[in-house]
């Protein structure tokens, strides 16, 4: 239960003390990345059976992902 406090101020610490280093964009890519490596350990069986219906939708699940990332991440 106290995993997900811990990461979510790890974001914000890394934010504050790098901000010559890193920029805000990088780091929420950095962190959408890593939550997406992450679920796909979970879901990716799920994903891939079924014929995958969500195949004919990838570039509006793109959209909201770029979208998602942006707005969330990069002005933290």
């Amino acid at each position: 239960l106290r995993v997900v406090p811990a990461l979510r101020s790890s974001n914000y610490l890394i934010a504050r003390q790098a901000p010559g280093v890193i920029g805000p964009h990088h780091l929420a890519l950095g962190r959408w990345t890593l939550t997406l490596l992450l679920m796909m350990s979970f879901v990716s069986d799920g994903l891939l059976r079924d014929g995958a219906p969500w195949r004919h939708e990838w570039k509006q699940l793109m959209t909201l992902v770029s979208l998602g990332m942006w707005i969330c991440g990069a002005f933290v």
